[in-house]
């Protein structure tokens, strides 16, 4: 079923062009003659919004006033959550305020007297399903009831009273653990929490003393055993199931005069409580519902079902002994979903004409007809349902856009048709089968057809619209076997184009253009030819599936490239549906639509006659409707050049047609996901690339369409005077374009991942994707558009729009609130990335706490941050760790790697264990160490530095070699016995081993030995002539500092072994020999 099939549209007055109003009705039979006085009459009537066979939805009124400033007030909706109870009595929660009122669906509401509740301070968030009211004695008047998460209750006596309430805590409650809130009257209400706990709470007024008590539930040991988890299995999902389970109190309930029966179910089952008036309550039942289910209503179904199978069967609700469950299996059966705040909610009401059952997620309204689930509700991404309720047969839902839509069924309920046949819904004849020459049977059918495939399937199908299922039937076996391949689909293509594109039979101006076959339409009027194309378009994909036709189909050829042959048929179905959109706009702008049509026929080189009007010969061929695209921008643009001082008439214009192009597309691409629900369950269907008509490439494709309207706004309308009602219609166009573009982009990208071998084409789209989503999301940015821009940022993913969006208004909670909602898509990473690359190392590491992890493993690889942060959230052996590691990897300033060195020291005495305190001595030992050869270099003389780097700031570490050089190397032309004093000492800081150890001691003393000329020492006394050298001093320095001699200066034979001496000609040298025998032989007498 396509919901679109019987849409009409309202005719607008004058002054309603070019607005944006999506209302649809009835039309009137002279439409454009209504008078002042019926426009004036029908303001206060109910808007019928769209309806189809199955059922009507009705715009029944707005929010109250308070309540639609607050809900324009915030950014997105995602915190309000909403309900309404069957007497009408409707809530809507927003963070910590409660909004009640009583809405109605007899006439169309203009105010709505509403109260504002205080519930009370939590750090959690509330829940919808923590909310109740009580029904008192007067129509008009409730008690309310709330409970916070985490166990404070709160009870207003009366709608009236809001200043006045009752609040209590429950202590036995942990935090964040209450879930659901049931009122079971007379007794009061059931809580129930996620560890499986329930309480009675029994409010009550008495004059003006208020009084709240409550009594917690107890559960059998023996029956429960087992069951009690963190998240418990009996009443929500394990974390790990929380896809596959809801769970909850069941809103049905039994009183009596001596007790009271309440039902929870989770987990497959069904357990019946009963509490007494006395005071005492226990589980008087428990049953299996699959059981139930499959050896009931569902026997000859699930009979065939495998342990597999059954996993995927999830029982959301239980009313009045009917067991309502989901098959994930079943056509258009509502996503699953990963989040309890977004599970399905079930709503079963009872009409005039018995019981209807709907499912409301917060995106889409299902209904829930014969053997079908039925899509009703196609919001806009960036639109949500924040509540829903039942009442008398009729489905109220509140959106995000402050209205309040009714769905009123208009048939048969599930439960008036419990089973189907595949002949259903093929009763509604056509005049199809009354023009068609097939009326001889099978043989008749297969001797006038002669061997034409297409003419033998469309015979068939004339078959089945006659209710000659047989012949129909024995036609698709016989001629179309399973071993046919592409006959099958290029004959089912064939008839679909022929069926969206004949003429209509019963107008006699097209008795030239009608053949033998007979047509789809019999109307002399244009859009209700239209409607009975959709229509009888729908059964003929109806006529495929039933016989098992359409599960075979594969690919087909067209323009030189396969396509899914499902995606030709869908594509059929929403040209037919943007033909209906036109059609309806056409009455709204002649003018503009007629000269389009007039210059598409020219450039088809067909003439119009007396007979037929361009709009005939235009709208007969619906396979070419998207011609009309390119020539209302190209007529746009003509128009626009023409008008160049007249801004108000051009913006008017532009709006017009941005307003045309949307509204027709949009219908499309509502037709496109009815289509896919239905019929393609898998997004890699084919594995073929998909590039739909509405996102088509090239010099007239839409894609290219779309983006030369969005420059044409903001390029040459928004750089006018246009006045700032038709500039925030415009705005309004622009975010309609862009999500047209970018749902196109998105079809197209999400067949590329399923395709071999199109990993290149991938990237490419990806790339033009990323670069068209900034430039159409820009201008909403740069014209202040925060709300519409964040709509399209959250919608496609474009973290960069959000995170500006964030920054300009210093929106932390927003930021983070995003980075938990796009946490899979990676959002986190990049809003750190982002922060990285422009230097905002501050507003990286001032994140939220809860990204503490992800952070951490974000600065793995950049570790001059990681360490920051790790001392932030208190982990300071890593931080250490890290320093360490920087200081090593530090090559250029010295400085730098002395501050390292002193933050990981800190670290290191930050994180001190008790129990760990050798590991944190041979860690400080070692950093001390390191730390000690800085010291030294730091000590090396002020001109050695100078001469070497410039200045102290600029010295780069050195090694231990290059340091002692500076001590002792020819550089350091005043060196003293200091200077080797410490590079000795220096030497004896780092463990090398001990060939490199003593090869670097006998240069320290060589050096020490070659800054004097020996061989030009005189003197009587020897020692008197050697105490004046270097080689002395140090000795004697050594000495001083309690150094013995013989364990510090090398043995004479090592000395004389020196190749630096040797070269120096000193070890030859008698003066020198006998000086430094002298020396040696008064060491040895000291020591």
């Amino acid at each position: 079923m396509l919901p679109s099939s019987n849409r009409k549209w309202d005719l607008p007055s004058r002054t309603s062009i070019g607005s944006n109003t999506k209302g649809r009705g009835k039309s009137s039979l002279l439409a454009g003659r209504r008078s002042k006085r019926s426009n004036v009459a029908s303001q206060n009537r109910r808007r019928i919004l769209y309806e189809t066979n199955e059922f009507t939805v009705e715009d029944v009124g707005t929010l109250p006033v308070q309540l639609s400033e607050r809900l324009a007030a915030i950014k997105g909706s995602e915190n309000a959550t909403g309900s309404i109870t069957p007497s009408g009595w409707s809530y809507v929660i927003f963070k910590h305020d409660l909004y009640v009122w009583k809405q109605g669906i007899i006439e169309k509401q203009a105010t709505n007297l509403c109260h504002q509740f205080p519930l009370a301070p939590t750090s959690y968030h509330y829940n919808i399903n923590l909310v109740t009211v009580l029904p008192m004695d007067a129509d008009d008047n409730v008690s309310i009831v709330a409970a916070s998460p985490d166990g404070i209750i709160r009870y207003w006596p009366s709608f009236m009273q809001q200043a006045t309430y009752f609040e209590m805590k429950i202590m036995e409650i942990n935090e964040n653990s209450c879930c659901y809130l049931n009122v079971i009257n007379p007794f009061g209400c059931i809580l129930c929490t996620k560890s499986s706990q329930l309480f009675l709470l029994q409010p009550s007024a008495v004059g003006m003393k208020l009084n709240l008590t409550y009594q917690e539930l107890r559960k059998s040991v023996g029956l429960f055993a087992g069951l009690s988890r963190r998240i418990s299995s009996f009443f929500t999902s394990s974390e790990d199931s929380i896809t596959q389970v809801k769970s909850q109190i069941l809103d049905g309930y039994q009183s009596n005069k001596d007790n009271c029966t309440f039902y929870t179910m989770g987990n497959n089952r069904l357990f019946t409580w009963r509490i007494s008036y006395d005071g005492t309550e226990k589980i008087v039942d428990e049953c299996d519902l699959y059981q139930m289910f499959a050896n009931g209503p569902a026997k000859e179904i699930l009979s065939s079902f495998n342990e597999k199978d059954r996993s995927n069967i999830h029982f959301i609700d239980m009313s009045k002994y009917r067991i309502v469950s989901t098959l994930q299996l079943s056509e258009n059966a509502p996503k699953q979903v990963s989040t309890e705040s977004s599970l399905w909610t079930l709503h079963v009401s009872t009409g005039t004409t018995g019981e209807f059952v709907f499912i409301r997620t917060r995106d889409d309204v299902y209904y829930l007809f014969e053997n079908r689930i039925m899509p009703v509700v196609h919001l806009s991404r960036y639109e949500l349902i924040l509540g829903s309720g039942a009442m008398d047969g009729t489905l109220l839902y509140i959106t995000s856009r402050g209205v309040v839509n009714a769905l009123f069924p208009k048939i048969t309920s599930l439960f008036g048709s419990l089973t189907s046949s595949k002949n259903e819904n093929v009763s509604n004849r056509t005049d199809l089968e009354k023009s068609s020459k097939y009326k001889g049977g099978y043989s008749s059918i297969l001797n006038d057809t002669e061997g034409d495939m297409p003419g033998i399937l469309r015979a068939a199908f004339v078959e089945y619209i006659e209710n000659d299922f047989d012949t129909a039937e024995r036609i698709c076996c016989d001629i179309f076997p399973a071993t046919i391949g592409q006959v099958l689909d290029n004959s089912i293509v064939e008839v679909s184009r022929k069926l969206i594109d004949e003429p209509p039979s019963a107008d006699p101006r097209w008795a030239h253009s009608l053949t033998q076959e007979g047509t789809s339409t019999t109307s002399v009027i244009i859009i209700h030819q239209l409607e009975d194309k959709l229509r009888i378009h729908s059964q003929y994909l109806q006529f495929l599936s039933n016989l098992s036709l359409l599960s075979r189909v594969s690919v087909c050829h067209m323009n030189d490239q396969k396509i899914s042959t499902l995606r030709v048929l869908c594509e059929h179905a929403e040209k037919i549906c943007a033909a209906v959109a036109l059609r309806s706009l056409h009455i709204k702008h002649p003018d503009l639509i007629d000269a389009v049509i007039r210059l598409i026929m020219q450039d088809r080189d067909i003439k119009s006659s007396t007979i037929l009007t361009w709009q005939d010969l235009f709208y007969k061929d619906v396979s070419m409707i998207n011609d009309v695209l390119p020539y209302l921008v190209n007529y746009q643009m003509e128009i626009c050049q023409s008008q160049l001082k007249q801004p108000d008439k051009i913006g008017i214009l532009v709006d017009n047609i941005s307003f045309i192009i949307t509204e027709v597309l949009q219908d499309a691409l509502r037709c496109r996901r009815n289509f896919e629900a239905k019929y393609i369950q898998d997004s890699s269907y084919q594995q073929l690339e998909y590039i739909p008509w509405t996102a088509s490439i090239g010099l007239r494709g839409a894609r290219t369409t779309f983006l030369r309207q969005h420059a044409m706004v903001v390029e040459r309308v928004f750089d006018q005077d246009i006045g700032s009602q038709i500039k925030d219609n415009l705005f309004t166009r622009l975010v309609d374009l862009a999500t047209l573009i970018l749902t196109g982009y998105e079809d197209q990208i999400n067949s590329l991942r399923f395709c071999q071998g199109k990993e290149t084409k991938l990237k490419e789209v990806l790339e033009s994707f990323e670069k068209d989503r900034c430039a159409l999301i820009r201008p909403l940015l740069d014209g202040k558009q925060t709300i519409r821009a964040a709509t399209l940022a959250e919608k496609f993913y474009d973290f960069e729009s959000l995170v500006r969006l964030c920054e300009e208004d210093n929106n932390k909670d927003q930021l983070q609130e995003y980075m938990v909602q796009f946490a899979r898509q990676g959002f986190p990473q990049f809003v750190f990335q982002w922060y990285l690359n422009r230097g905002e190392y501050r507003k990286l590491l001032e994140l939220h706490d809860s990204q503490d992890v992800n952070l951490k493993n974000f600065l793995r690889c950049r570790p001059n941050l990681s360490w920051i942060h790790d001392v932030k959230i208190g982990a300071f052996g890593d931080a250490s760790l890290t320093l360490t590691e920087l200081a090593e990897k530090e090559k250029d300033l010295l400085t730098r790697k002395e501050t390292f060195l002193s933050l990981s020291k800190l670290s290191l005495l930050a994180s001190s264990d008790e129990s760990n305190t050798s590991t944190l001595a041979e860690k400080l030992k070692a950093t001390n160490t390191e730390l000690d050869v800085i010291n030294y270099q730091m000590a090396l003389p002020e001109k050695v530095i100078q001469n070497l780097f410039g200045n102290s700031d600029a010295m780069p570490p050195l090694s231990i070699s290059d340091v002692i050089e500076g001590f002792v190397g020819e550089q350091n032309e005043d060196a003293d016995e200091y200077n080797f004093k410490n590079a000795l000492d220096l030497l004896d800081l780092h463990k090398l081993n001990s060939e490199s150890y003593e090869k670097l001691r006998l240069y320290i003393w060589s050096k020490a030995i070659l800054r004097d000329k020996w061989t030009e020492l005189q003197g009587s006394d020897p020692l008197d002539v050697a105490q004046d050298t270097i080689f002395f001093k140090v000795i004697q320095l050594g000495y001083e500092q309690g150094i013995t001699p013989k364990d510090f200066v090398p043995t004479i034979d090592e000395l004389k072994g020196n190749d630096l001496l040797i070269s120096g000609g000193l070890t030859s040298n008698p003066n020198f020999q006998f000086l430094i025998q002298a020396v040696y032989e008064y060491i040895l007498q000291a020591c």
